[in-house]
């Protein structure tokens, strides 16, 4: 029996002075099966950046064959904890399909993400890998974590909960009133025997925003205001102006 052909996918990676883990990404899709690598459409967004750590030089340097699967979006003003409107956006200029939403700090590798593109994916339904564990080549976190934030999902169901909210930008928070949308109006599924790894500051500083204030008080407070008012639906998205960057 013939092997199930690839859905296409198309990875969403918000993107901020996070150089070092981009080069692990590059390397990483470097190795790719010409297969994987075919299907696959990379949309990273620099969400603000400053100039001397911004992704150009690095994307720019890669392999001809995966620059030719990355897109580069960047917001044009370095707005805190904007994270949920650059996922927004790279939802807005993906195709209709399948979108794979993941932090900077999350691998995966070709093996895991050719389990994902033949998987019998269904638009009611969302899903996530089985796990999320450090590199194998790294320190092993004791156990599985569930991947709380990191998701697969058709860009119908992310539109029709509204996408993620931009009133809770400017604090660490909003994944969770997203996620609790999500299962309203789809059905969680796990990708048994897909893995994703997670990266932290202390193996690779600038992985992720780890260092970053992380408080959610702010953002409890948000949500408690729109349960009261009993709109909790996002509206607005795109707070602010953007540009594609064209790559060499």
């Amino acid at each position: 029996m013939p092997d199930r052909p690839l859905t296409p996918i198309q990875w969403i990676i918000p993107y901020y002075r996070n150089a070092p883990m981009l080069e692990v990404h590059v390397a990483n899709w470097s190795r790719y099966g010409a297969d994987v690598l075919a299907a696959l459409t990379i949309i990273l967004v620099d969400d603000g950046s400053p100039e001397p750590e911004r992704p150009d030089a690095i994307l720019n340097a890669a392999p001809d064959h995966v620059r030719a699967r990355v897109r580069l979006l960047r917001i044009l003003e370095d707005k805190p904890w904007n994270q949920h409107g650059a996922r927004n956006l790279g939802a807005y200029v993906a195709r209709d399909g399948w979108l794979l939403i993941a932090d900077m700090d999350r691998l995966l590798l070709n093996a895991d993400m050719r389990v994902i593109m033949r998987h019998k994916l269904k638009t009611s339904r969302f899903y996530k890998p089985v796990g999320v564990r450090m590199h194998p080549t790294l320190l092993v976190e004791d156990g599985e974590k569930a991947p709380y934030n990191q998701l697969l999902i058709h860009r119908t169901t992310y539109w029709r909960v509204g996408g993620y909210d931009e009133d809770y930008c400017g604090h660490y928070a909003g994944d969770t009133p997203f996620l609790r949308a999500v299962a309203q109006v789809a059905k969680f599924e796990r990708l048994h025997g897909a893995r994703m790894y997670r990266y932290n500051r202390h193996v690779l500083p600038g992985a992720n925003t780890e260092g970053m204030d992380r408080s959610t008080e702010a953002g409890k407070a948000i949500y408690a205001r729109k349960v009261a008012s009993g709109d909790t639906h996002p509206k607005n998205p795109l707070r602010f102006k953007w540009e594609e960057v064209p790559l060499r």
